[in-house]
């Protein structure tokens, strides 16, 4: 692989910038590149999966973001 290749891309949501307008934003991101990660809040894992199957959203993969109370943030792949 060359080292200046693209493996993909990611954007990271929050409580606040989650929601249903940001589809077209999640489609023009995982077009160009082969791989799109998604990082959203655990509370917003059921809204993700609704707008990524009702969009037909391609290469995604969600990744969960959590912080605890001491403030250390966990991430899943979902």
């Amino acid at each position: 692989m060359d080292s200046s290749e693209v493996i993909g891309a990611g954007e990271i949501e929050t409580e606040e910038t989650f929601s249903p307008q940001k589809v077209s934003r999640w489609q023009m991101l995982s077009k160009g590149v082969p791989s799109f990660w998604l990082y959203i809040p655990r509370s917003k894992l059921e809204e993700a999966r609704e707008l990524i199957r009702e969009f037909k959203l391609k290469k995604v993969l969600l990744r969960i973001w959590d912080i605890d109370d001491r403030g250390i943030i966990t991430i899943t792949d979902m």
